[in-house]
């Protein structure tokens, strides 16, 4: 990237009409200075930024010494910055850490022919879809775009893909169940990871990611025990997702599974707190 500098080495202040790089959350996007104003030492300019994925722009004030001259040249995108990368590596290396045997792509060509940030595939062939957000923090069109997204791409995928959002700033619990409600019925997930102290509750959702998709190829007949996440075990008929029983021990639970896939002429499934099926029992004649 070519700056623009003084004789002396130091770069020259920006001036309107310049194209420059401005911090964008953990990302960097370019723009165009608008305006300029305030004193030498609190000196202040007006950039506007063209977000390309809604059709519009804004005018954003930066301190000076915050934004970079760009050249007319070596130009990069919105999403495009090392600080996108960086996350995506960092998040995969967290999904890894949830589930160790899951093979991860990044940035692999889905089967709609598009570039999704991520896909893991896991142990029973499942895909998952990622989309990545790393704008600035609280941009709830940050959400609504990625599950646009995600939405075209699992209408090419097969019917064991789902997809995933996160984002990289924190989302407040009541927008996590706005989005995830909304996406239910595309089997899309919304989330947030900010760094290893989300590690645990990225394992968790990915486990109920799992569980679902396991349940949801149930037969009628059959029952599930599964880990209630308030403690215990529930015993689970999947093809009406409804609770019919629940312990405190998961052989307990498994007892009562088999009793009434016995009556239906079901198996039971018996789903460990990773959310990984441990083993398949026997129908019973």
């Amino acid at each position: 990237m070519v700056k623009r500098e003084d004789s002396d080495g130091s770069q020259l202040s920006p001036e309107i009409g310049d194209r420059v790089v401005v911090p964008w959350g953990l990302d960097e996007i370019e723009g165009v200075v608008v305006n300029k104003y305030g004193s030498s030492l609190s000196e202040r300019v007006v950039v506007s930024i063209a977000l390309s994925e809604v059709n519009e722009t804004e005018e954003i004030a930066f301190p000076v010494d915050s934004v970079r001259l760009i050249s007319t040249e070596n130009v990069r995108s919105a999403g495009s910055w090392r600080s996108q990368a960086s996350y995506l590596r960092n998040f995969a290396d967290a999904f890894r850490r949830a589930i160790p045997n899951a093979e991860v792509e990044l940035e692999p060509l889905s089967s709609s022919g598009k570039r999704a940030d991520m896909i893991a595939t896991l142990k029973g062939g499942q895909r998952l879809l990622i989309e990545t957000k790393t704008g600035r923090s609280g941009r709830s069109v940050d959400v609504r775009l990625a599950i646009a997204q995600l939405t075209a791409y699992l209408q090419l995928e097969s019917d064991r893909s789902y997809g995933l959002v996160v984002t990289s700033f924190e989302l407040p619990d009541a927008i996590i169940r706005k989005y995830s409600s909304l996406a239910a019925s595309r089997n899309i997930w919304v989330t947030f990871w900010r760094g290893r102290e989300d590690d645990l509750r990225l394992k968790s959702l990915l486990g109920e990611i799992v569980k679902s998709h396991n349940l949801a190829n149930l037969s009628a007949r059959d029952r599930a025990v599964v880990p209630n996440a308030s403690g215990g075990w529930d015993v689970v008929a999947p093809a009406r997702n409804t609770v019919s029983y629940h312990s405190t021990t998961q052989r307990d639970a498994v007892e009562k599974a088999r009793e009434l896939a016995l009556q239906s002429g079901g198996e039971v499934i018996i789903q460990e707190r990773s959310g990984a099926v441990r083993r398949r029992s026997q129908r019973r004649d």
